[in-house]
């Protein structure tokens, strides 16, 4: 590939992909581009990709379009190839550019997109995403692979998503949508179905809602801890802190008291609480708490 600069012409072609380019360019992080325009070859035609008036000179890439679009991408924009946003937008302006699979593929690896034919299928999956999904996509709410997988279970979905508090975070979005896939897939049920099998109170009970709509033998694990707990009769303003989605075997005893006497008090009561359990079966190790013989 031959790369020359050259003094600007008085005619000169703009490529329709143009704005599109420039509407990504951050001339700040780019300072080249404020004295530089950028044209390459199209059906043997000289056309500019990017071009600004005050510009004097060109960066002529011999090359026809495609392979200066991905030369373009690889020199300016790698820094934001993280964004999925951004990424989606460079891939819809090589669709405009009529890529073929192969080119597709170079630009995958470029944009660290899915890779292969799986990449082609998320991007048209993509695009065809309600606009709802695809906004939570693109501003980062939920992750491409969860979307997709969502997207090829459900149809009319919106009123799920727009059922969802605005105030869940990445991660907690994410588990919802993993959870309900695989429970609709379990048990051939449609989205309205699970909606009702929801609570939407606030982002714990939908999470954890959704966390026992996959794993079903969740909500007698739950009761057989809580009734494990509750054998210890804490004192009050005393509780046993724990993961609610049982992922984690750490726990905490957060213990409340007025002062040194009070605090005695309550460790004794703990204390002896604990030495008449003692033979009990031990659910805080989740070997035992987990045992399906005993949660059946």
């Amino acid at each position: 590939m031959n790369i020359n600069i050259i003094k600007e012409e008085n005619e000169l072609k703009i490529h329709p992909i143009e704005p599109f380019i420039k509407g990504l360019i951050d001339k700040r992080k780019h300072l080249f581009l404020s004295f530089v325009n950028i044209s390459c070859f199209d059906s043997d035609q000289k056309v500019y990709i990017y071009y600004d008036p005050d510009n004097q000179f060109s960066f002529f890439i011999q090359s026809d379009i495609k392979e200066a679009f991905i030369y373009f991408v690889k020199i300016f924009f790698n820094e934001k190839i993280v964004d999925i946003s951004f990424s989606y937008k460079i891939l819809l302006i090589a669709e405009s550019l009529k890529f073929s699979e192969k080119d597709f593929f170079d630009l995958f690896y470029l944009l660290h997109w899915q890779t292969g034919k799986k990449g082609i299928d998320f991007f048209y999956r993509m695009k065809n995403f309600s606009a709802n999904l695809k906004e939570k996509v693109l501003d980062k709410k939920l992750s491409i692979n969860e979307a997709y997988f969502f997207d090829a279970n459900f149809i009319n979905y919106d009123n799920f998503l727009e059922l969802l508090p605005k105030n869940l975070s990445f991660s907690e979005t994410n588990q919802i949508i993993s959870n309900i896939t695989e429970y609709s897939k379990k048990e051939n049920k449609n989205i309205e179905e699970i909606i009702r099998l929801l609570d939407f109170t606030n982002p714990k009970t939908l999470v954890l809602s959704a966390f026992s709509l996959k794993y079903s033998i969740y909500s007698k694990i739950k009761l057989k801890f809580n009734n494990f707990i509750q054998k210890f009769n804490l004192p009050s303003n005393c509780k046993i802190i724990y993961d609610e989605n049982f992922e984690t075997q750490n726990y905490k005893l957060e213990i409340g008291f007025k002062d040194k006497k009070n605090l005695y008090e309550k460790i004794s009561v703990i204390k002896k609480s604990l030495e008449s359990n003692v033979e009990s079966e031990d659910l805080f190790i989740h070997k035992n708490l987990f045992n399906e013989e005993n949660n059946v």
